[in-house]
């Protein structure tokens, strides 16, 4: 989505305050475009964690503490698309523009109208269950839904360490579609 400029969420005094929280720290500086695709990742894989649960949970289930942050993380996605018409708490971080171009978006679709305050909650939600979370041994073949939420799961755990836009994300998924490794 050429939309967004390469903008930071963050103004720069609010960064610098951002780099005392452990949880919200690594991603202080995040820009708009790798907003969305943080939230494109977290659509899809919210979407299709619950269908794909034993292959997802399996290696989560058996600590009961990162169970719970799975829940909070994939939580704030369900929570976010129930409440979409209802006014946001705080500052927008998309302009009216980019709310409408994100609002057709299947899997950001509610998140468009997202205040800085509930990315903070986001945020702090996927460092939390990223920190201790395994990463799943990514599967190829043609079981696509589970190819996908394999993949999305796992970028989200990398998005730490690389943060990625909405394309690069969908490049990464046709990648593994086709039985490549992740461009992420």
């Amino acid at each position: 989505m050429t939309l967004f400029s390469d903008t930071p969420v963050f103004e720069p005094w609010e960064q610098e305050s951002l780099k005392t929280n452990q949880y919200v720290s690594p991603y202080a500086a995040i820009t708009k475009p790798q907003l969305v695709g943080l939230l494109t990742a977290l659509g899809e894989y919210a979407i299709r964690a619950e269908a794909y649960q034993r292959a997802v949970m399996g290696p989560v289930s058996s600590d009961p503490e990162l169970a719970e942050k799975h829940r909070t993380l994939v939580g704030f996605y369900s929570r976010r698309r129930a409440t979409s018409n209802t006014a946001s708490s705080g500052q927008f971080v998309f302009d009216a523009q980019e709310r409408s171009a994100l609002s057709l978006h299947k899997y950001v679709r509610g998140g468009e109208d997202i205040s800085k305050r509930e990315v903070l909650g986001l945020l702090e939600a996927l460092e939390r269950y990223s920190l201790n979370a395994p990463r799943i041994e990514q599967v190829f073949g043609p079981f696509t839904g589970l190819v996908r939420v394999i993949h999305a799961h796992n970028a989200l755990l990398r998005f730490r360490d690389k943060p990625f836009t909405q394309e690069e994300f969908a490049e990464s998924v046709r990648a593994v579609l086709k039985g490549e490794n992740s461009r992420l």
